[in-house]
């Protein structure tokens, strides 16, 4: 989903529309949130959200650029636009399954991207 809507927005809604399980976990990544550190090996710090019951728990993560901290477990990412910007060529996964408060620039990239 690609969406202008703030990123706990976006996540509520994947919830609701089926893009989201119910018992799927979400790791939340805002560019605005991130350490200005421009080494070529930064860890970047995010919010990891899941549902118990009615209510949605969350805990902080972080993790390496490099780290295979995303491939080892199972949970979605929702990122924004500023954090797209953080990364000069992003690697779309089918991880990544929230965009959210996407300038229409960056839509079309990644759209490109999924192609």
């Amino acid at each position: 989903m690609i969406t202008g809507d703030n990123i706990f927005i976006a996540v509520e809604t994947g919830y609701r529309s089926g893009i989201l399980r119910p018992d799927e976990k979400v790791i939340i990544l805002e560019g605005r949130k991130q350490k200005t550190d421009k080494s070529t090996n930064r860890d970047f710090e995010g919010i990891l959200l899941q549902k118990e019951g009615d209510k949605i728990i969350q805990s902080r993560v972080s993790m390496a650029e490099d780290d295979d901290y995303i491939n080892q477990n199972q949970f979605a990412i929702a990122i924004d636009n500023d954090f797209l910007s953080l990364i000069p060529q992003p690697q779309i996964t089918s991880k990544i399954k929230l965009f959210s408060r996407i300038s229409p620039e960056n839509k079309v990239k990644i759209v490109r991207l999924f192609k």
